[in-house]
């Protein structure tokens, strides 16, 4: 059995050794190195559209033009299928479970709201609407399939999976025609670079529509991620370049900038060692200090990966003191102050309210036998804020 799985990247990579694993350039349309990988626009192709369907342009492309797999799949530059020896998916193996299945797709993404709620809060409205009237024109027979995904919980994220060839290309002889029909429906021209991704973004509810309709027989894998994300690594450089030069709020304002532009780079997928995540709070928490002329501060450093590497350990012990893991003492050091302590804990969702009270009463108690009115007066304070 012939069996490809395709890399999808947009920069130089460095590939797994691995049999049947095949790097592709997307989007080469825009690239003069194409550093030797597959392109995607060569023959019949929408590399040009890139931008607006990510990896979705090396899908077409082998769509159209490739002809020799029995079995072929997707992947990206750095997230793999992870096989059952605890590395990346073997072609072996996957040639074993597809023996079995019609197709491999990613382990099932479970939304506290429907599929078609969290899309709106994510995205555009008006983007289901295109999509929903684009497959009542071209793919009636799925519409049923599409409504029940919808008003579920349930996709399978990251346009990755792996098929027998018919389920591959049967999948793009539905997908790309509701999607082609969708932006001839659609005004982006407002959209943002990252809501401009919106055909990839709506693909992702559509996998699982087609599995549905179809009646196949799949199988889920769990995902490795290899690296962060590459806009992840740049904004962090970036952001540290600024901290050197003592420029805190340049800082502040690449991380803003990236929030409101691409804020998948801040997902835990991406930032995967939570190092966008440390230097981005630390950054935070000195920007306020520096308001209230705080200069005692265990965060006060121009070393970037000494921030992020105090900021992590900073967030753990605030973590670990507000469930009781932890003694006081550690966070009634003089330079590890009310607002470093009160950043960390409201960004926390697995801290409750009332730890949260409990840990700022504790301090309050701390500082009083200390002799220290003022930083007791301001504990006690939010204390009382979190009982309210």
């Amino acid at each position: 059995m012939n069996t490809k799985i395709f890399i999808m990247t947009h920069k130089k990579i460095d590939p797994p050794k691995l049999s049947g694993y095949v790097p592709m350039l997307v989007g080469s349309v825009f690239h003069e190195d194409d550093f030797g990988y597959l392109r995607d626009d060569s023959g019949d192709n929408i590399s040009g559209k890139n931008k607006n369907y990510s990896e979705l342009t090396g899908l077409y492309w082998l769509w159209k033009n490739e002809r020799e797999c029995d079995a072929l799949g997707l992947c990206h530059y750095r997230r793999f299928f992870a096989g059952s020896n605890g590395g990346i998916l073997e072609t072996a193996e996957a040639e074993r479970l597809l023996s079995k299945s019609d197709i491999l797709v990613p382990k099932r993404a479970i939304s506290p709201v429907s599929v078609r709620r969290q899309y709106i809060e994510k995205h555009h409205e008006e983007d289901l609407v295109a999509l929903t009237e684009a497959i009542e024109k071209e793919k009636p027979e799925y519409l049923k399939a599409y409504n029940e995904v919808m008003e579920g919980n349930i996709i399978f994220p990251c346009n990755m999976f792996i098929a027998k060839r018919d389920v591959f290309f049967d999948y793009c002889d539905f997908l790309f025609p509701v999607l082609f029909e969708t932006e001839r429906r659609l005004d982006i021209s407002s959209y943002d670079e990252y809501a401009a991704r919106v055909y990839g973004f709506l693909s992702e509810r559509l996998l699982l529509a087609f599995i549905k309709k179809e009646g196949l027989k799949y199988h889920e894998l769990s995902e490795s991620v290899s690296s962060e994300k590459a806009e992840t690594v740049d904004l962090i450089e970036r952001m540290s370049e600024c901290v050197r030069s003592n420029d805190l709020q340049g800082a502040k304002a690449l991380s803003d900038e990236m929030q409101e532009k691409r804020p998948d780079a801040f997902f835990l997928e991406a930032d995967t060692s939570g190092r966008l995540a440390a230097l981005t709070r630390a950054v935070e928490i000195r920007i306020l200090e520096e308001k209230y002329n705080i200069s005692e501060s265990i965060l006060n450093s121009n070393d970037p990966n000494k921030l992020i590497e105090t900021a992590k350990d900073l967030k753990e012990l605030v973590k670990d003191t507000a469930s009781g893991k932890r003694d006081i003492s550690g966070l009634s050091k003089d330079d590890i102050s009310f607002i470093a302590i009160k950043v960390f804990l409201d960004v926390d969702p697995d801290i409750t309210s009332k730890d949260k009270l409990t840990l700022m009463a504790a301090l309050a108690e701390e500082a009083a036998k200390k002799g220290d009115i003022k930083r007791a007066g301001v504990f006690a304070n939010a204390a009382i804020a979190y009982q309210a």
